[in-house]
């Protein structure tokens, strides 16, 4: 259930009677098999939400619902499941086993104390503490009886099978079906910049009756990005990547592999300057340029901000009167970049200019002249004014409203 991401609450009763704690609960009576837990908690079924009681090696109640501890000191990242687990363990000498939908990890909760087994052998350690040798009633699910619990799952498990040949043979089918993939447990901080592809095919086989039945909700595709480096990966997808419901079977993954690229998300200060355009009028230069603020704090992929040394607002002709009066300009943000909330998208702008005299007395030709005006009408296009001083040295600290 862990690897398949099926999640799950099942409660071990000991010698407390669970009848009166259990609200809910459905009435049930079948021998414990891998296949019935399985069925239990498959997504579609009605009874897969609450918690499943065990009694022995029978489970005889299902969708029961537990009551939730009251404390206030469990991390915030513990669900419903593992606060039921908790509770009916506070409240009941019972034991609870919690299997993680989003992480698929697995969990084990006796007199309100909740562990974290992370493997197959720290999950058998606990039972076994938690349900001694001497424990008649339960001996059961431990190691002692595994071998006779083995014995009857594989002859139940034979049955069906022979059960499923006669009643299906001849109406298996395959048929495949377009999935997109979801990713998982992304790291705070980190974005994934591209993944290709988004969808995956899956050749599936299984009987005509189920198949029928299989709507896109019951198959997934789920990576996980908890352990992912910075930058390109190349993740494999094999069946622990994939849910699907109890009696169809994977035979394909097309393709089998995604690529993904993820990248920090950090924040920083960048140096905001004027888009000029245009052309100076003749006869006028610039004395003066201040801008308010000189630079806004933004928020993006680190490769990004490495990328943008500077900001710049919309274009803005340089031969446009009104920029001898504050002027209000919008900035252009690269896609990807991003003001933080208390900053403003736009910044204030004065410029001075003053005009220029001509002596008419001037010795030099005529044509000299016309090519001094020529330069003097040189195009702009985001580069500094030819007759402007340097913009940072005439910058006012701030300009007025």
């Amino acid at each position: 259930m862990g690897k398949k991401r099926i999640g799950g609450l099942v409660v071990l009763q000991r010698k407390d009677d669970l009848a009166l704690v259990i609200a809910n609960r459905v009435e049930w009576d079948a021998l414990l098999s891998r296949e019935m837990l399985l069925s239990i908690f498959w997504g579609q079924n009605p009874v897969h939400d609450g918690a499943a009681i065990l009694v022995g090696d029978r489970v005889r109640a299902v969708r029961g619902i537990l009551p939730l501890t009251r404390r206030l000191d469990l991390p915030g990242y513990l669900g419903t499941r593992h606060r039921a687990a908790i509770g009916i363990t506070e409240t009941t000498d019972a034991c609870a086993i919690v299997v993680s939908e989003e992480t698929g990890r697995v969990s084990g909760a006796v007199g309100g104390v909740l562990q974290d087994l992370p493997h197959q052998e720290a999950f058998f350690e606990w039972l076994d503490r938690v349900f001694p040798q001497g424990d008649a009633q339960q001996n059961s699910i431990l190691p002692a009886r595994r071998l006779q619990s083995l014995a009857v799952a594989m002859a139940c498990v034979i049955l069906v099978v022979a059960a499923w040949f006669a009643v299906t043979r001849g109406q298996v089918v395959v048929a495949s079906r377009d999935i997109p993939v979801e990713v998982h447990h992304a790291v705070e901080g980190q974005e994934i910049v591209s993944m290709q592809p988004h969808t995956v095919t899956l050749r599936l086989r299984g009987s005509e009756l189920l198949m029928s039945r299989m709507t896109p909700r019951d198959l997934r595709v789920v990576v996980d990005m908890q352990d992912m480096d910075i930058g390109l990966s190349r993740i494999s997808l094999g069946p622990d990547q994939i849910l699907l419901p109890p009696g169809i079977m994977l035979e394909q993954i097309s393709p089998d592999a995604i690529t993904l690229d993820v990248d920090i998300i950090r924040e920083a200060r960048i140096p905001v300057q004027v888009d000029w355009v245009g052309r100076l009028p003749e006869g006028v230069r610039v004395t003066e340029i201040a801008l308010h603020p000189k630079y806004l704090a933004v928020r993006g992929r680190s490769a990004l901000l490495d990328s943008v040394p500077t900001l710049y607002t919309e274009p803005v002709d340089i031969g446009d009167g009104i920029l001898q009066q504050k002027t209000m300009l919008s900035v252009v943000f690269p896609e990807g970049l991003f003001p933080l909330e208390e900053e403003p998208d736009w910044i204030r702008v004065r410029v001075k200019v003053e005009e220029t005299v001509v002596d008419s007395d001037l010795s030099e030709p005529p044509v000299a002249a016309a090519e001094t005006e020529t330069d003097a009408e040189t195009p702009l296009s985001g580069n500094p004014l030819p007759s402007m001083p340097e913009p940072v040295p005439h910058l006012e600290p701030e300009i007025g409203e």
